[in-house]
């Protein structure tokens, strides 16, 4: 009976995670480039976040969601493969507070937080602080560089009873896939 009850949970989870209609949410990167920000250069994308309504709905029993931006540098060489220069990892939390309903969004890196009324504030929100620092590469000769950027979800850092579920449904894995472009610096 046992046996019969748990090969019963198993065709239901498998069902449910690998239903077609399930939301899956999306990152796009409309684009990237490198400017001048504060006296130095930053990695500055445009997305736009599709979050699926199974990310929101545990944002909204709060859930805290970790956003993962991640830079790759890597120099450009005529006759032999690209040297990679840098590569650079930026996070974002998203959380909701519970008494006030608002939305705050962390940057991990510097400590900054930004609260928001609604949570589609907040999703817009996240392209103002998703600029990633590239630091100075005074000491490097200006050569064109290849740039890669992505966003994605880190299921990772979702509590542990609930990574299960990210790792098989479809509606918890966004991610942007890269973004490339050359520039000179």
């Amino acid at each position: 009976m046992n046996t019969k009850f748990c090969n019963n949970f198993i065709r239901a989870f498998i069902f449910l995670a690998l239903s077609p209609t399930v939301f899956a949410g999306d990152i796009v990167i409309d684009s990237a480039s490198v400017v001048e920000y504060n006296g130095g250069p930053v990695v500055r994308s445009k997305m736009d976040f599709k979050f699926s309504d199974s990310a929101i709905e545990a944002l909204q029993n709060g859930v805290d969601l970790y956003l993962e931006f991640n830079l790759k540098i890597k120099r450009s060489r005529k006759y032999i493969w690209d040297k990679r220069v840098a590569q650079l990892t930026k996070r974002i939390k998203i959380e909701r507070h519970a008494l006030t309903d608002r939305y705050v969004l962390t940057d991990l890196l510097d400590q900054q937080r930004r609260i928001f009324e609604s949570l589609q504030s907040a999703f817009s929100g996240i392209n103002e602080m998703s600029d990633i620092p590239v630091g100075s590469f005074s000491e490097l000769a200006e050569d064109e560089y290849r740039l890669a950027v992505r966003a994605r979800l880190d299921i990772e850092s979702l509590p542990a009873p609930l990574r299960p579920i990210a790792y098989v449904s479809p509606s918890w894995r966004m991610s942007s896939g890269w973004y490339e472009w050359n520039s000179v610096y």
